[in-house]
């Protein structure tokens, strides 16, 4: 993301360099249920990085991915329906 969206390159940042702080390496670790919820008309974080996330999950680990169609970044909170809905299954399932 940081190099993508905000076009900061220097030689010292690499793949193998910013490893540790990838959050699609991090969640590889994650041991608990896992919702995302995300907007397809997000310009600031695209969605295809929810789908990566999503997609490292481990298996063993109980995961969903929502994706909120025509929700940005900024007013994915006005889709009450598609976005407290599922939060709210999701927390009553694992609370």
């Amino acid at each position: 993301m940081m190099t993508n969206l905000f076009r900061v390159n220097s030689p010292y940042l690499t793949q193998d360099s910013l490893k540790e702080y990838s959050n699609d390496i991090r969640v590889q670790k994650f041991q608990v249920p896992t919702l995302i919820i995300h907007g397809t008309e997000d310009w600031i974080i695209p969605y295809s990085e929810s789908q990566l996330l999503y997609q490292n999950l481990p298996n063993s680990v109980e995961k969903k991915l929502v994706l909120i169609k025509e929700a940005g970044h900024n007013n994915i909170l006005s889709f009450n329906q598609e976005y407290f809905l599922p939060l709210s299954d999701f927390v009553q399932k694992f609370k």
